[in-house]
Parts: structure tokens; sequence; C-alpha cells
């Protein structure tokens, strides 16, 4: 009964000074800057108050104030300084020496706090009278009367604290003090494989708790990783079975050395039940897209060392024990395998149709696109290492040289004096012959260097044709890509001398009759000419005609006469390369006899030349046909 009326007594004291006396008026916890030391989440300690009431004084709320203990409260205030002060997303487990600095810099440039006077005021809600007669029933002894008055004046205004940032207590079931052991979990094996975009298991971590339970509360760890982690890896996760119990991203580490990178676990506990265990699963999570080159031929491994496992029993014993044997794995990555990955190649609707190509006066014919083709990557993004081709060519002409092109003109690889068959390809394996991207397009081309025999004739052509059959790619995995189709390039000619295409445009004939009794003969033909790759040289006698019927008669030499866009030089008529010109050629013959029927002239052909100089060769073309089938104009008939 004595002990209910100490409580019921101080009930109604602490209420009387929470009611006049403000909160802001009592002492708090100092910040002293000099003093700031590292801590981290779930430490309770001097410290952590320090660094609580130095997180306030600049602004940072924490609602239960400065407790001592690293709690949930504490670390949103931690990011949130982060994020201000050092214009950096953390996670708030900890504040390191970089935070310590910053802090005390902001401390040193914040103005000093100052201090209101404050001055108790009656809470509305209750009268003076109400007061006096409170504390006249607390001097008459009636302790549970004063209570009662008290708390119907106040009603619903009693004050309370909150409690969120202080640690839930743990059960004491089997408490005392703990053997904890760290071995090596069965599963994951060595040798798992996680490839780019995915998270899997690559250690697990069996903790024993012999005796009396106990709670993990830090799990350490390395990775030996031969390129730069951050390159290959996004993040770090710790599982208790499909429970995730903390992440960290790859970025977060400590690097030990050239090529270990450190990684610790807080902010969580994990019950391990008396002579039981737990087994925490650490996952790694792969970057969406991983270089090949950062991964080729490389193992990672992941280890927990002697001290890396931390936990605290039931009786406050902090554990960090030594592994039983070796607590490692290793393990690879990969890049992802698209599906139905192929590299496609078909014919570009511009290659270069069958036409007629002239070489120069040294029989050469230089960087004659041969064929224009197409590579389409399907579902990944391809690295073409090499294409492979064959090439068919008459017996009188030799191909000197190869080469590939993109459209803008850049060599990508040549072959010099190429056989049957050839390979453009790369310079080594890191360097690509050419890089398709995912579902896009790269049209190339095939040019050519020839010379024809010294033996051609002038009448004929020499042929060449190339055709691609075949390519090796290497697909994002690092695979290789499936090659799908075909493509041939069409004939080209090779003349000894410039190509020209000619045409009859109009013509007309006719007999003269003089008083002498000799009948001349006279045709003329207007023939319109297009010079292709060369300037086109046509001699005054350029143009043969006959005449069919009862008696075949040669027509002689004509007589030429440009029309239009025909230059003269010496006994040539020439038409520029790429130009189209137009002659007139006419024939005038007096027949030696008249045989009875008629006569009919015939166009037979042209000679033209791709200089001024007959000695290195001219070429000849038949004209096939008649005056009225080819020239549109009615047939001749001369009779006596």
């Amino acid at each position: 009964m004595e002990m209910k009326k100490y409580l019921t007594y101080f009930v109604i004291t602490a209420t009387l000074i929470s009611l006049f006396v403000p909160v802001a008026s009592l002492k708090a916890q100092t910040c002293n800057p000099d003093t700031l030391t590292q801590v981290r989440y779930g430490q309770r300690s001097a410290a952590v108050k320090n660094l609580q009431a130095c997180l306030m004084e600049l602004g940072y709320n924490i609602p239960a104030g400065a407790t001592g203990y690293y709690g949930s409260q504490t670390r949103t205030a931690v990011k949130n300084f982060y994020k201000d002060y050092l214009n950096m997303s953390w996670h708030g487990n900890w504040v390191g020496p970089q935070g310590i600095e910053t802090l005390k810099s902001a401390l040193a440039q914040a103005p000093a706090p100052e201090e209101e006077a404050q001055t108790p005021q009656v809470p509305s809600g209750i009268s003076a009278d109400v007061l006096a007669q409170v504390l006249q029933k607390i001097q008459a002894g009636d302790l549970q009367g004063a209570l009662a008055l008290l708390l119907g004046a106040l009603g619903a205004q009693v004050p309370t604290t909150p409690s969120a940032e202080q640690p839930q207590p743990q059960p004491t079931e089997q408490a005392g003090e703990a053997v904890v052991e760290v071995r090596l979990a069965a599963s994951p094996a060595s040798g798992v494989v996680v490839k780019e975009g995915e998270a899997k298991d690559v250690l697990g971590i069996r903790v024993i708790s012999r005796n009396a339970y106990s709670d993990v509360q830090r799990v350490r760890f390395v990775v030996t990783s031969t390129p730069l982690i951050t390159k290959v890896f996004q993040a770090f996760e710790l599982y208790d079975g499909e429970t995730k119990l903390a992440s960290l991203p790859a970025s977060s580490y400590n690097r030990i050395n050239v090529s270990q990178y450190e990684y610790t676990f807080t902010g969580f506990s994990v019950r391990v039940p008396a002579n039981g265990e737990k087994v925490l699963t650490i996952r790694a999570v792969v970057n969406p897209t991983v270089d090949s080159a950062d991964i080729q031929n490389v193992t990672f491994s992941i280890q927990v060392r002697n001290g890396d496992v931390r936990a605290v029993d039931g009786v406050g014993v902090q554990h960090t024990p030594n592994v039983s044997g070796t607590v490692a794995r290793d393990f690879t990555v990969e890049k992802s395998t698209p599906t139905g990955v192929a590299l496609v190649v078909y014919r570009d609707q511009n290659t270069p149709q069958s036409n007629n190509y002239a070489a120069d006066s040294n029989r050469d014919v230089k960087d004659l696109e041969l064929l224009r083709f197409v590579l389409r990557a399907d579902n990944d993004t391809l690295k073409v290492q090499s294409i492979n081709g064959s090439l068919t060519v008459s017996s009188n002409v030799t191909v000197s040289g190869l080469k590939l092109l993109d459209m803008s003109g850049n060599v990508l690889d040549s072959v010099a004096n190429p056989g049957s068959s050839f390979t453009f390809q790369g310079v080594d394996f890191n360097t690509p012959l050419v890089t398709v991207n995912k579902d896009q397009t790269v049209t190339l081309k095939v040019l050519a260097d020839l010379k024809v025999d010294a033996s051609l004739g002038t009448t004929s052509a020499a042929t060449v044709g190339v055709s691609v059959t075949g390519a090796q790619a290497e697909r994002s995995d690092g695979g290789s890509a499936t090659w799908s189709g075909t493509v041939a390039g069409e004939t080209q000619y090779i003349y000894r001398v410039v190509a020209a295409n000619w045409k009859v445009v109009s013509s007309n004939a006719s007999v003269n009759t003089p008083d002498t009794g000799t009948s001349t003969l006279t045709a003329t033909f207007r023939i319109q000419i297009t010079a292709q790759r060369g300037d086109v040289y046509i001699p005054q006698d350029g143009f043969a005609a006959t005449t069919t019927g009862a008696t075949q008669i040669s027509m002689g030499t004509p007589v030429l006469t440009p029309v239009s866009g025909v230059e003269t030089s010496g006994a040539y008529y020439i038409v520029r390369n790429g130009n189209t010109g137009t002659l007139d050629v006419q024939f005038a013959v007096t027949p030696s006899s008249w045989n009875a029927g008629y006569h009919r002239v015939k166009l037979v052909s042209m000679t033209w030349d791709n200089d001024n100089d007959s000695n290195n060769g001219e070429i000849t073309t038949n004209f096939p046909g008649t005056v009225e089938t080819n020239t549109l104009t009615n047939a001749v008939y001369i009779s006596r």
C-alpha cells in the first residue's frame, strides 16, 4: 500500500513538472565537435550521443533525442546529412572519416544556438482553482484524489514520449554466454555461373551458436576481382533464406589491394538459437551489361575470414570467431545468351548491275565496284571478325587486289592478289572488322583492281564477279553467331578500250540520177553515243555500211558531222566521259554496175578508241539489223 502511494505521488509530480517546465528549458546533451568519432548502426555509446547532439544542432530531426543509441532515427539523420553536405546517396549505416570532418566543418560555420527564456505557464484547460484543489489534496495525503482531479482536468493533454529509437528487447530464453562457430555451407557450391543482369547466391555461411542463443549483427567478406569490381557487379546482398537482411552497392567497398575488395554488412540482427545454426547466403548482383573483355577467362572468389562475423549473445558478450576451415567459393560471370542471334547477309538494291568497263592505256581498271551488300544483326550486337568470299574471273583478266569499304569510304581491309577465294578480317580479336548493333544493319562494298591481258581482242571482253559466302561474328556473350545467307554480284565486262553505248535515232536514204545517167546512192544516219567511264575517240572511218539486195555494195568511208556534245581533234571525234554526243554519218556511193533488183542500206558497225592512238587497240561492235528495223525508216529500194 505504501509503495502504491509513492507511485501515485511520483506520477502526479512528473505530470506537474511536464506541465510547468517546458521541454526546451531542460538542459540538452551538449555537442562537442572535437570528440566526434566514427560510429555505426546498432552501437550504444557516449560517442553516439555526441553525434546525435551535433546532428540536432545542425537542425536534423531525431525525435527521441540524444539517447546514445544508433537506431533508425539516427540513420535517417545521417543519410540526410550526407545528402545535404556531401551530395551523395548514403545508406546511413555508419559515419566515416569523411563524414566526421564534414560535420565538424559544418558546425564551425553554423551560428551558435540561442536559448530563449522559458516562462512557466499554466496549461490551458486547468484553472487556478483546480490547481489549488490538487495541491490541497496532495497536502492532505489524498494522492489518488489529486491524480483523478488532475487527469480529469487535463483530458487528452497528457504528453507522451516517443521511444522508437530504443532497440526492442530480445527474448531471454536460454540467455547466457554462447560459443559461436563459423563454417562453410554446402550450398551454393563452387563454380556458380552468374550471367549479366542476374543475381545468384555465391557463398553460404553456417553460423552455429552453442550453449545459448546469439544474434548475428555483422558479416564482412572479401571479393577478389581482376577487373574493377564496379565494371562487373551492381550490388551484393545478404539473405536469411528468402529474407533480405542487408544490401550494399558494389561501389561501397574498402579496397585492400589492387584486386581485393572488402564489404561489410551491418544494420541487421538475426537470431541463431541455442545449440542450433543459421545459414546466411551472400548474393552477387551483376550489372545488366558487362564488357566481355572484363570477364573473359576471369574467375571471381569470395571469402569470409577470421573475425569477419560478429555475434552478440544473451548476456551482451560480442563474438568474432575464427572460421573453421576455409569459408570461400569461386564463381564466374558470363554474358547473357540471347536467342535467335544471327548475322544475316543480303544484296543491297544499289549494287552495280552488269555493265561494260574499259581498261586504261596500261590495261588497268582501278576501284571497280563489284558488289554492295548488307549485314544485319538479329537479336544481339555482333562483332564481325571476318568475311569470306569467292572470286570468278575469266582467263584474260587478273585481279591484283580487293578492298572492303564502308559507306563512308573507309577501307576496312584489303587482300592482295586474291585467288578464287578470299577473307577480309579484323586486326585482332578485340578489334573487329565491323560492329553491327542489335537489330541494325551495316552496308559494305567490295572494290577490285584489275588488269586485262595484252592478248585480249578489241571486240571481246574479260569477265569478273564476286560473292560473299560466309562470315565469323562474336555475340555479346563471347559465343559465335550463326551466319545466314549468301550474296553474289553481277558479272562485269572489261574491254581493252573505253565502253560506249551507241544507237541510231534517225536515218534516211535517197538515189540521185543526174543527166549523166549515173545514179548515186546516199544514206544518212543520226547516231547518239554515250561515253561510259572514259572518253570515246571515234576516227573518220569509224562507221561502216553496206547494202543488201540483188547486189551487195560497200558504202565506203562516211562523212561525219557533229550535231551536239562532240569535240574534234585531228582525225578523231570525241565524246567526253559521262557525256552523250550526237553525230550525222553520211554515206554516198555510185555503184559501178546495177543489176536487176534492189539495194537496201545497212549500218554495219562502229569502231572507237580510248585515246587518239590506234596502235594500242580499238574496239568494233556490229550493229545488228537493217535500216528499216533499227532506224524507223522505210526501206530504200533501188531498181533499174
